[in-house]
């Protein structure tokens, strides 16, 4: 068999002394399923065109160990194709499930949608000829190159040009995703010398052959062609943090626009980081049923502590102290008296057998104790507090990058304390908990357990950041922009605070504090009719308690503006507003949730929130509102951009008081909630690349209005008035 000693790319003509062969960001358009048309690959070459298919071809020369015959290069086969810098999913776990639900197209096409993983020197593989064309096609993932004639080159060489058409169109097949990692991923152009097993086709059309060499450009980025400068591709110039110039109504579900974290530099903080996101990520995996409890014993907890809590209406510091004991006795009650002692898990290179489910079901509640004990924490608060404060006057982007990557070093250290303090008596092995045990003990579970197959291969990238670092920045980078666009906001509601107060206070017809019954929520899925409440993830659940679970509700005096606050604040009052509703029946966006979260972040299950509608009925007994949220990306089976949207039609019912609207604003003792989860999913226009996030309030309302929903989940509650 023939050995390669080298491949290098070139471009006959070209000299690489006056522009490289390859540069470090593309324009892709987007031509549907997957599919982007790089423009300007490998560069504009002999000079620009202003079309999509500017570019040129590549020539490739391979050196042999010995010298090579026409025989001899007639059984090797040279392919190339783009390929991202490492396997990451499409979709966050959380999402992947609603899309193959959505009904948004087939699975037609399905592998060719899957993300390629690199093939290793001397592999086996299956090839299909008509995966194999010369010439460009955009169903096609691989490009086959063509051997030049052996004249005028060393015997032991051969050179081969590719993508010789006319014009050279770059065809990728690679689904952007959702997540910032996916979509600022790096990817290489790579070619792949096969020695072909024999000739002759294999039934089907198939070839085997072996993997001789492999070889791959350096790292480039991919920018769709509106973000794109020029047509030169030059550094994207870093973009300013945006100031408050959105009006409420014609708010944009956009990100604050922030440039990755840059020098960071510290091996420490990014071990750190590491850590978090892993504990994070697996949090945000579980489900209820994940987590065995008697439900009627947690609730009679769960809705002793909600009494405590609503009888706090003192001013922080006082107030949130009292609150995070209140947290802190629910927790040793619900995951210290319902359960065992988590027990420690064995190293997985000690031991041959699996993690048994006791053992992951007590990783998993030291989990959800570690995660609902931090966001009680005062401590916590304040930090998170003094940052978001501190970041107001901050106008330098490397500032903002130092003092975040402080406030990560910070959070970590609480972490560390707050595991430490967890009410297990036993030791973990013959060590006690700390958190890189912890984190050990969490990969043995993901690793061992064949449900957390789609949380692996995030897991798996983030591991790899002392050899690529690019994944973990990325996964740091998204957090970054939620500490950014937290900070917006507590600069937005200081602002509005100091003009109320100079304005004075407004008048409210009627104030409420509300407070959830545990044992009186229903839920139903509709399409298999039965309760599924095991089905829910744990974040989810404790985002709508620590929302929605104790309000305290006002109602203005011309009955078309409601508000919300919740009791349990992710920042205390002086840095929050309420969540203001104007109930005109006209599509608005809210600013915040009701616990102070800025609606510019995604939730924890990765939607776009923000839109609503919302009317009083006629006999002023009740509320309607009606919640909008999407998430975009390419369906996980055909390939085919896709919008998966929910809308949440929310009725508030009044059980006591006066039909009058104005004989509302009595005191009345319940009130019940309804709300039924429809689901819908959207594929937007070819040539279409204009993100949902980035249009009109007007425009949505359009998209809402003409989509067909399909009830999912129902639920019904009661809140009792404090």
């Amino acid at each position: 068999m023939v050995h390669v000693v080298s491949c290098r790319f070139l471009r006959l003509g070209c000299s690489e002394e006056e522009h490289p062969l390859f540069k470090r960001e593309y324009a892709r358009s987007n031509l549907g399923r997957g599919v982007k048309l790089l423009r300007c690959f490998p560069h504009c070459c002999p000079g620009h065109i202003e079309r999509s298919y500017c570019g040129c071809s590549v020539h490739l020369l391979v050196t042999f160990s010995e010298d090579v015959s026409s025989t001899v290069l007639d059984e090797l086969l040279v392919c190339t194709r783009f390929e991202p810098s490492h396997v990451a999913p499409l979709w966050s776990p959380s999402l992947v499930s609603l899309f193959r639900d959505a009904g948004a197209g087939g699975d037609e096409d399905k592998g060719r949608h899957e993300i390629e993983r690199s093939l290793q020197i001397g592999e086996s593989v299956t090839l299909s000829e008509e995966w194999l064309p010369e010439q460009p096609n955009e169903d096609a993932v691989w490009l086959r190159a063509k051997r030049e004639m052996q004249q005028g080159h060393p015997k032991n060489a051969a050179l081969y040009v590719i993508n010789s058409h006319t014009p050279p169109k770059w065809f990728y097949n690679y689904d952007s995703g959702t997540s910032r990692e996916h979509r600022e991923m790096t990817h290489h152009f790579v070619v792949y010398v096969f020695q072909l097993h024999a000739r002759k086709q294999q039934p089907g059309g198939y070839i085997k052959a072996s993997v001789l060499a492999r070889h791959a450009s350096l790292a480039f980025s991919l920018v769709s062609s509106r973000r794109s400068t020029n047509h030169r591709n030059a550094d994207l110039p870093a973009s300013d943090i945006p100031g408050d110039n959105m009006g409420g109504d014609e708010q944009q579900h956009k990100d604050a626009e922030i440039p990755p974290l840059k020098n960071i530099g510290s091996a420490e903080f990014l071990e750190q980081g590491l850590h978090i996101l892993i504990l994070w990520k697996f949090f945000k995996f579980l489900k209820r049923g994940d987590i065995e409890f008697s439900t009627s014993r947690v609730g009679l907890y769960v809705r002793s502590y909600l009494i405590r809590a609503a009888g706090l209406r003192g001013t922080p510091p006082v107030s949130s102290t009292e609150l995070e004991n209140a947290v802190i006795s629910l927790l040793n009650d619900v995951l210290g008296n319902s359960f065992y002692p988590p027990i420690r898990i064995p190293s997985a290179t000690s031991v041959d057998t699996g993690v048994h489910l006791d053992q992951e079901r007590g990783v998993s509640r030291v989990i959800v104790h570690l995660f609902l004990r931090v966001l009680s924490s005062t401590v916590i608060q304040w930090h998170l507090n003094s940052a978001f404060i501190a970041a107001r006057d901050m106008t330098s982007k490397s500032v903002l990058n130092e003092h975040f990557v402080s406030l990560v070093s910070i959070v970590y250290d609480v972490f560390d304390s707050l595991v430490r303090e967890l009410p297990y008596d036993a030791p973990f092995g013959d060590q006690y908990l700390t958190l890189p045990i912890l984190v050990d003990d969490v990969l043995s579970v993901v690793y061992d357990r064949d449900s957390f197959n789609e949380l692996r291969s995030e897991i798996s990238a983030l591991l790899e950041w002392k050899e690529n670092s690019e994944s973990l920045l990325n996964a740091l980078s998204e957090i970054f922009q939620v500490y950014v666009a937290q900070a917006r906001e507590a600069t937005i509601s200081l602002t509005s605070q100091v003009r109320n107060i100079t304005q004075g206070p407004t008048n409210h017809g009627f104030r409420q504090r509300w407070m959830l019954l545990p044992e009186s929520t229903q839920t139903l899925d509709l399409s298999s009719g039965r309760q599924s409440s095991g089905d829910y993830r744990v974040v989810d659940i404790a985002q709508f308690m620590y929302e929605f679970s104790c309000v305290d509700v006002s109602l203005g005096e011309t009955d078309c503006c409601l508000s919300f606050r919740s009791v349990f604040p992710v920042l205390p009052n002086t840095t929050r507003a309420p969540t203001t509703l104007i109930l005109d029946g006209q599509l608005r966006v809210f600013r915040v949730l009701p616990s102070g979260i800025s609606s510019m972040i995604a939730t924890a299950g990765g939607w776009c929130i923000g839109d609503y509608t919302g009317t009083v009925s006629s006999d002023g007994q009740s509320l309607d509102v009606s919640l909008f949220g999407f998430a975009e990306g390419y369906h996980p089976s055909s390939g085919n951009e896709v919008l998966v949207a929910r809308l949440v039609n929310l009725t508030l019912k009044l059980e006591k008081g006066q039909s009058k609207t104005e004989q509302l604003k009595t005191n009345v003792s319940t009130m019940s909630l309804h709300a039924v989860v429809y689901g819908s999913a959207h594929k937007p226009p070819k040539g279409n690349h204009i993100s949902v996030s980035e249009w009109s309030t007007t425009d949505r309302a359009v998209l809402w209005d003409k989509l067909q929903w399909t009830p999912m989940v129902e639920m019904q509650t009661t809140y009792v008035a404090v």
